[in-house]
This record gives structure tokens, C-alpha cells and sequence, in this order.
């Protein structure tokens, strides 16, 4: 515990150790504001700014007329992105992580789908729906991922429910081909209700839209990406380096 530290840390510390301990277990409820500012001897502003803090952590969350429930026993990982090419940024998808599947579907694309999709309206495509989920813990859910597959590279996508390899490695290694061109949009959005759950997030809270294309040599892509992670767990970092002199 940080002894200088302002009191709202303090108590926010001590509630965070407790919660890691199991004491109140996830799905509980917290012990009610009043009760707090009774036990720790301090202002409801301290209370509430602890209680911040602890929401902002992913440890709990706020239920209007409810009160305040745990939702993780430790704080949700933040996940860097760090890419300066294809590979660097091919090698991300390798991560430790397991894509859990609970919808597999063809579908054919409506004329909406296109400006995020890049593929052709009127296409049929594979639609994989699920979740991310920390390899070492799958109760940490990184991300609600779908996945899009054109036509001609159905074939190459396994079957299972639960993946460790990336689909676009799946496909490259079936094919034969290197993967030549990767784009890439980071856009701000909210949680939907549907989601909300699975990401152990409050519904309509920010979130990061995530969608990646993936080329080989063909001017449409191959597979589309969409993944949309909370907007405290996600950190992008590019690296930018100035281009060598040319000599005139």
C-alpha cells in the first residue's frame, strides 16, 4: 500500500486486494457506500473516487438500483500494438491468445458491408463470430472478434471451435502465399448491449473498433478482421522514423 498516496488510493488499493483475494467474490456485491465511508473514516468523495478507480481498472462495475458488483479479480491487461511492416504486424495475430468460436455462417454481403469490408457486394463469404480470450487465462476476454473469408479460401479454415493459430496464417500456409499488403482502421465506438456482456463492460461505454484487411497479391482482400476491445485495455504505438537523405 502506498503510504503517502491520497486517501481515495489508499482505500482503492486495499478494495482491489481484497477483491484479488476473493473477498467479495466476482458477481458479489461491493458492501454499500454508507458502510464504506463507516469502515475506512473518510468522505463519500473518497469513497467515490476509489470506486472510480476500480472501474476504470475493469474490477468492477456500477448497476443503477442494484449497487456496485465485482467483475474480475484482477485488472484487465492493456494490450500494445507496436508495427513498423507486414510481418511485425502479421506477427501480432501469434499473440497470446485463443479465438473462441460461437457462430460460423455464409453470408452473402449486402451493399452496406462494403465500405468497411472491401469486398464486393453480392459476394458470399465465411463469417467467423466470438471472442478473444487471454491464452494463459481465458476468463480475460481481450476482444468480440469476426472474422470474414472470401470464397476461394473457405477450404483452408479449420473447423475447430477454439483456435491458437491466426486464420489469415491458416490460409497462407494452405496456399502457398505471402502475405503482401495488410490495411488497417482504428476507429472509436460504443459497446453494444449484445457485447457488453462478453467484454465485461457497461453497455454503450467507448470502445475501440479494430479492423484489419489482409491482401495477397489479388486488389480485394482475402480476410477481413473486425475486433472491438474495450477502450481502457487497448493501447496503439506506432513508431515513426525519419527517411534517410537521398543524394541529389
Amino acid at each position: 500500500m502506498r503510504i503517502n498516496a491520497p486517501k481515495y488510493l489508499l482505500v482503492a488499493d486495499l478494495l482491489s486486494k481484497e477483491i484479488s483475494n476473493g473477498f467479495p467474490a466476482v458477481g458479489e456485491l461491493l458492501p454499500k457506500e454508507s458502510d464504506l465511508i463507516e469502515r475506512f473514516e473518510v468522505s463519500r468523495t473518497t469513497i467515490r473516487e476509489a470506486l472510480k478507480r476500480l472501474v476504470s481498472q475493469g474490477l468492477i462495475e456500477t448497476i443503477h438500483g442494484v449497487g456496485t458488483r465485482v467483475v474480475a479479480r484482477a485488472q484487465n491487461q492493456s494490450f500494445m500494438l507496436t508495427s513498423r511492416s507486414v510481418s511485425e504486424l502479421v506477427s501480432y495475430g501469434a499473440g497470446p491468445t485463443r479465438y473462441l468460436i460461437s457462430r460460423r455462417e455464409s453470408l452473402v454481403l449486402r451493399p452496406e458491408d462494403t465500405p468497411v469490408l472491401k469486398m464486393p457486394a453480392g459476394d458470399t463469404v465465411l463469417r467467423l463470430a466470438g471472442k478473444r480470450v487471454n491464452r494463459a487465462d481465458p476468463d480475460l476476454v481481450v476482444s468480440v472478434c469476426r472474422i470474414y473469408v472470401r470464397k476461394p479460401y473457405l477450404s483452408a479454415v479449420s473447423h475447430d471451435r477454439e483456435m491458437d493459430t491466426a486464420v489469415y496464417t491458416q490460409i497462407a500456409e494452405a496456399f502457398d502465399s505471402t502475405i503482401q499488403k495488410i490495411e488497417q482502421e482504428i476507429q472509436a465506438v460504443f459497446v453494444a448491449p449484445e457485447e457488453a456482456e462478453l467484454l465485461h463492460a457497461t453497455p454503450y461505454s467507448p470502445a475501440l473498433q479494430v479492423v484489419r484487411r489482409y491482401f495477397f497479391e489479388d486488389p480485394e482482400p482475402f480476410e477481413v478482421t473486425v475486433n472491438t476491445y474495450p477502450g481502457h485495455t487497448f493501447t496503439y504505438k506506432m513508431t515513426l522514423n525519419r527517411a534517410a537523405k537521398t543524394a541529389s
